[in-house]
């Protein structure tokens, strides 16, 4: 029990010190703007680039929030099925079960980013993905664990690849 509390304990530290760095970052960006906008003027420029940070500040939000969660859960996925008694062999099951299903799904998950859009994804999947993994959690049995494995390795997925998108396609379709 103590090495599940140092292993979240590093999880909240590594959250912490990874949300303070980007605040930082951009809080940095934010000043050296504000400062080159004072010494310009160039309005049209500086509207154009308010339009920027306040879509990074939207895109880092979600995407800080949604990797938290991700984050933070991952430490617990080990010592909960482990206590709820299931052999070696049936872990490694439900463990490998959510990355099996990340190659059939991939493909798909993109077309439906393509085709409903990618904030929709971001929204609806990540988070519908990440609340059936987490109320299937609490079963002691192998078929809610393995539903809930895929579930958190697709929403993993739509964090890895759907956001970034996301982000690209606003940047590049001006806002």
């Amino acid at each position: 029990m103590e090495e599940l509390t140092h292993t979240m304990d590093v999880a909240y530290l590594a959250t912490v010190a990874l949300m303070t760095l980007v605040v930082l970052v951009l809080a940095g960006r934010d000043l050296r703007s504000r400062f080159l906008s004072f010494m310009s003027s160039d309005r049209a420029q500086e509207a154009k680039e308010d339009q920027a940070y306040a879509l990074e500040f939207t895109y880092l939000g979600g995407f800080l929030l949604c990797s938290s969660t991700d984050l933070l859960q991952q430490p617990y996925t080990v010592p909960l099925v482990t206590a709820y008694g299931f052999p070696y062999d049936l872990r490694s099951l439900i463990s490998a079960s959510g990355f099996f299903a990340i190659v059939l799904v991939s493909p798909i998950v993109g077309k439906l980013a393509d085709q409903f859009g990618r904030k929709l994804i971001c929204a609806s999947l990540f988070c519908g993905c990440y609340t059936i993994c987490y109320v299937l959690r609490h079963f002691a049995s192998v078929v809610p664990l393995v539903l809930s494995s895929v579930s958190g390795r697709v929403a993993t997925l739509v964090l890895a690849t759907v956001f970034e998108a996301w982000l690209a396609h606003e940047h590049s379709a001006g806002g």
